[in-house]
């Protein structure tokens, strides 16, 4: 009987020939159930805006931390079943900063994260007249510059520089006063008004507050009988809303 790999068709004999390919993709399981969201109270990334969190990407750059860190435990959790998380920012937060002579550094985002930022300038080991300007996070580096003058560097991922003049050596400068600063219910509101314009499947909210709770209720509810998108939210501990797309736990 005939049989065997087929590539093209160049096989004679009538029979069964079989050709399996695969799509490939990465390796190990990440969530595919869709689209979720969360709004959070964080130590580091852009606030008040939507930021989409895909199932095995690095968010060390995006929210200061690698996924497995703790701060990020309820992303981590999320993304073990969703493939997306649309995360929401929802602290301004207090930017640290440190002046080093003329120098000013000033953390990217607010929030307590950027207290573990440091300054190390140095004269350049090849031409004295330049410096090593270096960015530590917990210690390690992650940016360095050459420049001649203040007026030569540029913003990375973590610092924004300011001032104007020459560089003073110095042997490390941490950043201070970065603070994660307070969250208001018209924070979640503004977050949902947000919400509104992604395609998601459901939502959470990590809040004990029953005043929240009726409003993200009320959301998921006008979304399904107005607009038609058939979502759910996840609320802690809230039967009284008594409906098909709040789920409480």
């Amino acid at each position: 009987m005939a049989g065997g790999t087929w590539t093209t068709q160049n096989k004679v004999r009538p029979g069964v020939y079989n050709n399996v390919e695969t799509s490939g993709g990465s390796l190990g399981t990440v969530g595919s159930r869709g689209i979720t969201s969360l709004a959070l109270t964080l130590p580091w990334g852009a606030a008040k805006v939507i930021t989409p969190i895909i199932a095995g990407e690095d968010t060390f750059k995006t929210l200061g931390y690698d996924i497995t860190a703790p701060e990020l435990l309820l992303v981590r959790e999320a993304l073990k079943r969703a493939r997306t998380v649309l995360l929401y920012k929802l602290n301004e937060g207090v930017k640290a900063t440190v002046a080093v002579g003329t120098l000013v550094a000033t953390a990217r985002y607010g929030g307590t994260r950027g207290n573990s930022l440091k300054v190390v300038v140095q004269t350049n080991i090849d031409d004295s007249s330049k410096f090593d300007v270096k960015t530590l996070l917990d210690n390690a580096v992650v940016d360095t510059q050459v420049v001649a003058n203040i007026a030569g560097l540029i913003p990375n991922d973590w610092i924004v520089w300011s001032g104007t003049g020459t560089l003073t050596a110095n042997a490390g400068a941490p950043l201070i006063g970065g603070a994660n600063g307070t969250v208001t219910n018209a924070d979640h509101t503004a977050y949902l008004a947000a919400l509104e314009l992604y395609d998601f499947q459901t939502v959470a909210l990590t809040s004990t507050d029953n005043a929240l709770k009726a409003v993200y209720a009320a959301f998921v509810r006008r979304l399904r009988e107005s607009e038609g998108k058939k979502v759910q939210a996840a609320l802690e501990n809230y039967p009284v809303a008594d409906f098909e797309g709040v789920i409480s736990v």
